[in-house]
């Protein structure tokens, strides 16, 4: 338990925070801030706190995808509602519109994760270029069976890694079973959770390295 993640509570105590160097932004931030989410303000007070103590901010392909995937969703699960398109059998009502032919909402979708894309880099976020090859593939596996992570998770974990990248910033509790990673977060999950926890911030530890 000594090298569990530090895990900082976003909300309502800013001013004592420590800020990272700098941290990467996960899909379900990028998401808040479009989709006008529950834990929004926190994060554009938190962002700009953070700004003005000088952290980068960066996403990269993976979030674009992750975005997409969710936007996606969303827009055809929309649309099959207002034409009434019911689920067919075990296919979701989205899924059933999205395999018509007769529709082709797939530029609606790609319109939205571009204007995620600006609200991003509108808000100096970074993009950071990683090189996805096997090298990354086996890095994801690695971080997925020794931290049970998800495939999203492990494939973020990994591209951090990449970029000698540490602290990130999440609604997702999947980091808190990490080790060496620093997770700053809004949600009720990271509040409980940050009592049991160091709130210093760690410095990059690559996972190879433990090896």
């Amino acid at each position: 338990m000594v090298n569990k993640s530090s895990i900082f509570l976003i909300k309502n105590n800013d001013d004592k925070i420590v800020y990272p160097r700098k941290a990467f932004l996960d899909t379900n931030v990028a998401l808040d801030l479009y989709l006008n989410r529950e834990h929004k303000n926190a994060w554009l007070q938190f962002m700009f706190n953070a700004t003005t103590h000088g952290t980068e901010f960066v996403f990269d392909l993976h979030t674009l995808r992750e975005v997409r995937n969710v936007l996606n969703y969303q827009v055809h699960d929309k649309k099959a509602e207002e034409l009434g398109i019911e689920k067919r059998g075990r296919t979701p009502r989205w899924k059933v519109l999205e395999n018509n032919p007769r529709y082709n909402f797939s530029e609606e979708v790609s319109n939205q994760t571009m204007e995620v894309e600006t609200i991003l880099r509108q808000a100096g976020v970074t993009f950071a270029e990683v090189i996805n090859g096997y090298s990354m593939y086996k890095l994801e596996n690695l971080y997925a069976s020794t931290y049970d992570l998800g495939p999203g998770d492990a494939a973020i974990a990994a591209t951090m890694d990449s970029l000698e990248i540490n602290s990130i910033c999440t609604n997702d509790s999947g980091f808190f079973k990490t080790d060496d990673f620093n997770v700053y977060s809004p949600t009720d999950r990271a509040f409980k959770a940050s009592q049991k926890r160091s709130n210093k911030v760690k410095k990059f530890k690559s996972i190879l390295d433990k090896k």
